[in-house]
């Protein structure tokens, strides 16, 4: 079975979210399920240091870049 999980982070994040996630991922995957993580760039990192794509113990990751809205406005927070 394959899953998809979307999330704003993701390991090497060291945010409490991303570290669970990670966790759960990589425990689905060594229990037989395709995994395929859909993130963001870590906040710290600039985009040269981070493979937009890569494998983690058995876990495909793609990274997208975040946008640049402005979260004070209601169209920047949708």
């Amino acid at each position: 079975m394959e899953l998809v999980f979307v999330h704003q982070r993701f390991h090497p994040e060291i945010a409490g979210a991303a570290i669970r996630l990670t966790e759960l991922a990589v425990g689905l995957s060594d229990h037989g399920f395709k995994i395929t993580v859909l993130t963001s760039l870590p906040s710290h990192s600039t985009e040269n240091q981070i493979p937009r794509q890569e494998i983690y113990r058995n876990v495909s990751i793609d990274r997208i870049s975040k946008t640049n809205f402005n979260k004070n406005s209601r169209v920047g927070r949708i």
